[in-house]
């Protein structure tokens, strides 16, 4: 989504979104710095950006605490590419494929290599806990109305499991 070189891109919507204020109103980019924000915050997600400022602060992490990573994707053949029948989908599975070329395993906005902690080399491994990956989009675990009010990713439940497994690991606070 990111390439300005592919047909579809965040680039050319933010462009036709200034010249045709409503097209950006559903994305709630109704002014000109909403729109500089959602190029600057997808730029934060791309993998290259990602790599360059975990190299910047990997020795700079506090050692004292624990780092924990959930991460979740939906893979490839998960998506409805129906547009008539899932916007969301459709839209998400377009930007999904401006990152093959890195990863396959990817949302459409990031891949999933750079949810992974890296190996913090001053932290003790204990204190680094991946607790793995979710089979769904990102967008459905902590948006309610995701593809348009049809989500039907099990919140409740996945955030109570959540809440245990961290109090059980000892991080309550």
């Amino acid at each position: 989504m990111l390439d300005k070189n592919k047909k579809f891109n965040v680039h050319k919507f933010i462009k036709l979104a200034k010249k045709f204020h409503p097209v950006g109103f559903p994305l709630g980019l109704k002014t000109d710095q909403e729109r500089d924000d959602m190029i600057s915050g997808i730029t934060s997600l791309a993998h290259e950006e990602r790599q360059v400022r975990m190299k910047e602060y990997i020795d700079k992490v506090p050692s004292n605490i624990k780092y924990i990573a959930i991460s979740a994707f939906l893979p490839d053949g998960d998506y409805d590419k129906k547009i008539w029948r899932n916007l969301d989908d459709w839209l998400l599975h377009l930007q999904s494929l401006a990152s093959k070329d890195i990863s396959i395993y990817n949302d459409g906005q990031m891949v999933l290599d750079d949810c992974f902690l890296p190996k913090f080399p001053h932290v003790a491994k204990e204190n680094l806990i991946d607790l793995g990956a979710i089979r769904g989009h990102h967008w459905s675990v902590s948006w309610l109305t995701f593809n348009a009010g049809k989500n039907k990713f099990p919140r409740f439940p996945y955030y109570r499991a959540l809440a245990r497994t961290l109090v059980e690991a000892g991080i309550s606070n």
